[in-house]
């Protein structure tokens, strides 16, 4: 087994030491025990996961967590501009309900591009 494939079964990324002992543990085994087998005979919550991808993790969440203040803001000014429309609509302002209106556009453009780059 790879130690890429076994990460890939158990959903976490371990060091070359851990996936080392868990590779002598699936080759002590008899030869009919598949890899997935073995797998299920794992407590994986208790496979400790390499310092590098909790590190990498916690750098990724800080990255969301600034986006998200920056969607959070682009929100404000959405409400901002909904609320300049029904202004410029109740005193008929023809010229600038249209600025409004692509304001509201461009700041919802803005917050679904935001969105991407967190679900990517």
């Amino acid at each position: 087994m790879m130690k890429c494939e076994f990460e890939e079964m158990i959903g976490k990324e371990v060091s070359v030491e851990t996936f080392e002992v868990y590779q002598a543990m699936y080759g002590a085994l008899p030869e009919n025990v598949t890899k997935q087998q073995f797998v299920k005979m794992l407590d994986i919550k208790a496979i400790p996961e390499s310092e590098d991808a909790i590190r990498r993790r916690a750098e990724n969440q800080t990255i969301i967590d600034e986006i998200q203040k920056e969607i959070d803001a682009k929100k404000d000014d959405l409400k901002y501009w909904k609320e300049k429309l029904s202004l410029y609509i109740f005193i008929e302002d023809k010229d600038m309900v249209k600025v409004a209106k692509r304001n509201i556009e461009r700041v919802k453009s803005q917050i679904r591009e935001l969105k991407y780059v967190i679900a990517a």
